[in-house]
């Protein structure tokens, strides 16, 4: 680090120690709730962060300032010292996932991609005023005893209405949107304001922070960057937003999981390359129907598992979390070998939940691979013949879609079908064996075992890793099997 460097971080680091000082003193004198402290601080900031490109060259000295910054207010969330940020009743991530934003929007959209500043503005201009405006007319007239409530209908149009505002504003002065036309740079402001708006309200606990940068840049960076045919766009906007309300209507998935799963279309939709679509859709079209198949025999194993048949926005990330974020970075980074990635980590996710849906069919007891001993239906970490073959056929319907994209057909196919079936059966293996070793098990008043922890006594494994964190284990063992073949047999 150069001597101006550090002056620049020590500015960045005075700066913001300043804010937060006058912040501080105004919320012990009650001249100022925390609600409304913890927001200006975030506005004052983000406004300041979003400024940077017109005045700086190189974001490198701010990064340690946000580090320390990330640092300093994650210790202190747990404390609650700095009444000016940690006052609220409720617990919430929101600063230090404030300063990971941050570094996620410079990382992504300048430092690795300097032609991508104005989508770094544009996010972190959204993140301090629509982010704070939506909470102050959501909560409009109700004051702030309810802020650990859902997300309110008048506060995601104010955000979206902001957000619209305040991406057009920067298209223009960045000249970003100079050669686009005016009915392709309001498509791509309409659905940037959409996907942010989404991503705030399928939020919460602070992690609204970095969805909405996310959010932001990846719109704007397939859109803008590399400009696609206006029709794309508006499929982008018609299409995921259907899907959305068709889930959620056939109870397939919750609201939010049904808006999760509707800004993961739009970022296969706006890559306008076809071939991410296919894995992502069979899985969730083939699961959603194999979920209603023998329903009721299937009830009784429902209760021993944490959640239902209803997938919510835990499930959809934990299920297609890995792949969306490989479907990123090849859309960031250019890095076409990711697909591989993509497609392994929905062939494990497809076993999983093959292995799962048709394993709880079985006329047989399973059995638990950890004690050998017969396990009732639905029990984490035991197996079927029946579910097993599931399993694998899951993950070779995965692989057979997926090989010829990547390998061509014929024989030429047969080595990228072998790795992305490995990858399925290595995922689902993966998962089982955590489901039977170290996921948290709890024994429920009837005396049955079960995966829910409301009210019942944790008797194995560790609190933390439920199954969405198994499911999480499993596509990314997924994903790492698929790449690591490439690299050894392509």
């Amino acid at each position: 680090m150069t001597l101006d460097d550090l002056l620049i971080t020590t500015g960045a680091v005075s700066f913001v120690g300043l804010v937060l000082a006058l912040a501080e003193v105004s919320s012990r004198a009650g001249l100022i709730g925390p609600e409304s402290s913890r927001m200006t601080v975030h506005a004052v900031v983000g406004v300041a962060a979003a400024s940077l490109p017109f005045m700086f060259k190189d974001l490198t000295p701010f990064y340690p300032a946000a580090v320390l910054a990330m640092v300093v207010t994650s210790l202190d969330a747990h404390r609650g010292r700095l009444r000016s940020l940690h006052g609220v009743s409720r617990q919430t991530k929101g600063t230090p996932t404030f300063a990971a934003a941050f570094i996620l929007a410079g990382v992504l959209c300048w430092t690795t991609r300097p032609d991508l500043t104005y989508a770094f503005t544009a996010s972190l201009a959204v993140l301090a005023i629509s982010d704070p405006l939506a909470a102050l007319v959501g909560q409009a007239g109700n004051g702030w005893t309810n802020m650990a409530a859902p997300k309110t209908t008048r506060g995601s149009i104010a955000f979206f209405v902001s957000a619209v505002v305040v991406v057009a504003v920067v298209l223009v002065v960045t000249q970003a949107a100079i050669e686009l036309s005016l009915s392709y740079m309001v498509l791509v402001i309409l659905l940037t304001a959409l996907c942010a708006t989404a991503a705030e309200y399928v939020s919460e606990g602070g992690w609204d922070n970095p969805a909405i940068v996310l959010a932001v840049c990846a719109t704007l960076t397939l859109t803008v960057s590399a400009v696609v045919d206006p029709v794309i766009v508006l499929v982008g906007i018609v299409l995921p937003a259907a899907f959305a309300y068709g889930t959620y209507r056939m109870k397939l998935l919750d609201a939010r999981g049904s808006l999760v799963a509707g800004l993961l279309g739009t970022t296969i939709i706006l890559s306008h390359d076809w071939r991410w679509l296919l894995p992502g859709l069979v899985f969730f079209v083939t699961s959603s129907a194999l979920s209603r198949v023998g329903r009721d025999r299937k009830r009784d194993a429902e209760r021993r598992q944490q959640k239902g048949h209803v997938r919510d926005v835990s499930q959809v990330l934990a299920n297609g979390g890995i792949a969306w974020v490989l479907l990123l970075g090849s859309a960031f980074a250019g890095l076409d070998f990711l697909f591989w990635g993509y497609a392994g980590a929905f062939a494990a996710a497809t076993a999983d939940t093959w292995g799962t849906e048709i394993g709880t069919l079985s006329r047989s007891e399973p059995v638990n691979i950890r004690t050998l001993r017969r396990a009732p239906a639905g029990t984490s970490g035991a197996v079927t013949t029946l579910g097993t073959v599931g399993a694998v056929g899951g993950a070779a319907v995965i692989a057979v879609l997926a090989a010829p994209f990547v390998g061509g057909s014929g024989l030429a196919g047969l080595v990228p079908t072998a790795i992305f079936v490995a990858a399925g059966v290595v995922g689902s293996t993966v998962d089982t064996v955590l489901g039977a070793t170290l996921q948290a098990l709890y024994l429920d008043d009837a005396g049955g075992l079960t995966e829910r922890p409301e009210g019942n006594q944790l008797v194995r494994g560790f609190s933390w890793l439920t199954n969405d964190r198994v499911n999480l284990a499993a596509t990314g063992s997924g994903a790492f099997v698929a790449i690591l073949g490439y690299g050894v047999f392509v």
